[in-house]
């Protein structure tokens, strides 16, 4: 059954770990840009959201791909 879901569970790890690897090379390119994010409280709030975000999405992702048999 793992086999079944196999590309979905991937596409799971992929979708959640793109705003990673996105906030990883915007902070690479220009620093001061992503540097607003953690000097700020406003900024504090939208990376706690946007990580809720990612996560509860990789849950229901889970949830989605679990099968019963």
């Amino acid at each position: 059954m793992k086999s079944l879901t196999a590309q979905s569970r991937v596409s799971g790890y992929m979708v959640s770990a793109i705003p990673v690897i996105l906030a990883g090379v915007i902070y690479l390119i220009n620093g001061e840009f992503m540097s607003l994010l953690f000097t700020n409280k406003c900024g504090w709030i939208m990376i706690g959201v946007a990580v809720l975000g990612v996560v509860l999405g990789f849950i229901v992702i889970n949830k989605l791909m679990q099968i019963d048999v």
